[in-house]
């Protein structure tokens, strides 16, 4: 497998050859131009792709079971809630109550 320097260095060298090329070139600009090429290829290395990350809610809405599911675990969690709520609140008693 050829590595990144070589590559770029046999473009270059068609580059350079073929009448497209209007300028000329030389050992020392072609180093420069390698170096240059090279230094940007690898910071595009260390960079990580961008994933795109689904909504959750989205991914939970695609499908009807899902949906049936979700809406379960709502209904479940408000009476656990509003029971655990009802039995956890001690009752304040009065001065008439306790004598």
């Amino acid at each position: 497998m050829n590595a990144p320097e070589n590559i770029i260095e046999k473009f270059l060298k068609k580059f350079y050859m073929s009448e497209q090329a209007s300028l000329k070139s030389n050992s020392e600009k072609n180093k420069q131009v390698v170096e240059d090429a090279l230094s940007a290829y690898r910071r595009t290395l260390n960079k990580r792709p961008i994933v795109v990350k689904q909504n959750v809610w989205r991914i939970i809405m695609n499908s009807k079971i899902t949906k049936l599911a979700t809406v379960a675990v709502v209904i479940l969690a408000v009476v656990v809630g509003v029971t655990l709520i009802d039995r956890s609140a001690t009752p304040a008693y009065a001065i008439e109550q306790t004598i």
